[in-house]
């Protein structure tokens, strides 16, 4: 499952890149510590959305890799 995740999460950021359009609404989100976050402060840099819940086991152990690949591109990507 994981294996699987990360080849869509990689194929979406290729096609990102090729095929960067505006595809993406405009819209305003508040992080945990209080940072606003639109569609335009993303721009520039692939974008992961990782969507999961604290009930969802595979999610739970994705994360582990997920934080491998925030380490290694935060940089880089925007998670």
């Amino acid at each position: 499952m994981l294996k699987k995740t990360l080849i869509l999460i990689i194929s979406l950021l290729i096609l990102n890149i090729s095929y960067g359009k505006n595809l993406i609404p405009d819209f305003s989100l508040v992080s945990e510590d209080g940072k606003i976050i639109t569609r335009d402060s993303l721009k520039g840099k692939p974008s992961v959305l990782i969507f999961w819940g604290i009930h969802c086991s595979s999610c739970r152990k994705e994360l582990p890799q997920i934080n491998k690949l925030y380490k290694k591109y935060k940089d880089k990507v925007n998670f």
